[in-house]
């Protein structure tokens, strides 16, 4: 299980297995692999028709509460 944490933002867990025929000191390694992997697929789908930054902000301007 990896924990992921920013400020600002909600902790996030993902979990992962990993095939128990890894050697024990490799499977943090191993799983971290297996995370970089997804968290990079994860980026690519939630990039998809996402605003930039300074989009988000000018949106924000025009519905944020008084």
């Amino acid at each position: 299980m990896f924990n992921v944490e920013s400020d600002g933002i909600h902790s996030l867990e993902i979990g992962l297995w990993v095939h128990p025929s890894y050697p024990d000191n490799e499977i943090i390694k191993v799983g971290r692999s297996f995370l970089a992997g997804r968290l990079a697929d994860m980026t690519g789908v939630a990039s998809e028709s996402a605003y930039t930054s300074s989009e988000v902000d000018a949106l924000w301007q025009t519905v944020k509460p008084v």
